[in-house]
């Protein structure tokens, strides 16, 4: 069976984790940038602009991406109802927030549908490769999916004991040692999940 689609899709899909991962160093280079003195405000206002056009790019070919490979394979389907609920939920909470209404655990919901469209995606690439009798990567799409949802979940478990101060009573170096481990823990899952895409383009 042909994945022609499927094929494009990932392509897309892995353009669009580039451009996040890419908006993501800018917005970093921006927060640190703003502790220093005597920069020019255009000079973070540009690199402020090329990271939101990044974002909004990437969003859309992720959306793409996603939509023409779900004409070949069910789990990308998945993946779009969560895509979907995502941008519902987005949208009521900044609503919500007008009126300075607040949804309890808003950042967690929005990050767990964000997990679980990256687990499907996972999944789906994994069926393709096992319809094709490539069982060696159909098993790393599952393994990926794995390790994103441990990395997620360890990821908030630290953010919420740092957030509530559980830490604190300890030690502040013990603060700062969680939140390194929580931003390895989620550039290990992004680079995992971007190795596999980067496979899956080449040889769905």
């Amino acid at each position: 069976m042909q994945y022609s689609n499927a094929k494009k899709g990932i392509g897309l899909i892995f353009t669009a984790a580039i451009l996040e991962l890419i908006a993501s160093i800018f917005s970093g280079l921006v927060l640190v940038l703003t502790k220093y003195d005597g920069l020019s405000v255009l000079f973070l206002v540009v690199f402020s602009l090329v990271a939101l056009v990044m974002v909004i790019v990437a969003a859309i070919q992720y959306i793409r991406g996603i939509a023409i490979a779900s004409r070949d394979e069910y789990n990308f389907k998945q993946a779009i109802l969560f895509v979907v609920l995502d941008i519902i939920f987005v949208i009521i909470d900044a609503i919500l927030l007008t009126f300075k209404i607040t949804i309890p655990f808003a950042n967690f919901i929005s990050s767990a549908f964000e997990c679980l469209i990256v687990v499907f995606i996972c999944y789906g690439i994994s069926s393709i490769f096992r319809s094709t009798g490539r069982d060696e990567l159909a098993k790393k799409g599952i393994s990926t999916a794995t390790i994103y949802v441990i990395a997620f979940l360890l990821g908030k478990c630290i953010q919420m004991l740092v957030s509530t101060g559980a830490f604190s009573p300890i030690d502040i170096a013990v603060d700062i040692i969680a939140i390194i481990v929580f931003i390895v823990l989620d550039i290990v899952a992004y680079i995992k999940f971007l190795v596999y895409l980067n496979k899956a383009k080449n040889e769905v």
